[in-house]
């Protein structure tokens, strides 16, 4: 998905990397969206990414899985400055009309 629209994902493992700052300082500094996977972090990821989020002014949104639809939609509120979590929030998605 992410290769369709001309982009580079960046995996990083949040139980490996939790309580570094500086990693996250260093492999987000040339980013332009963040999602985060929210059943595969821990607080302490939460924590470090929201001070890299907030340092390098980017577009940040939490996606409950790994899914391909639970991502395409974080993103999509990241790119639109929609509500980070999906859930509580009234959110209308755009559909691709059937060919």
């Amino acid at each position: 998905m992410i290769d369709e629209h001309n982009g580079h994902a960046l995996l990083i493992d949040a139980f490996k990397h939790s309580n570094s700052a500086s990693f996250y300082n260093q492999q987000l500094s040339q980013t332009d969206i963040v999602v985060m996977v929210q059943n595969q972090n821990k607080h302490a990821t939460s924590k470090a990414l929201s001070k890299a989020v907030k340092q390098y002014d980017l577009k940040m949104a939490i996606a409950n899985g790994g899914g391909l639809q639970q991502i395409e939609r974080a993103m999509y509120r990241a790119v639109k400055g929609l509500p980070a979590f999906e859930s509580g929030n009234l959110i209308t998605y755009p559909q691709a009309e059937a060919q």
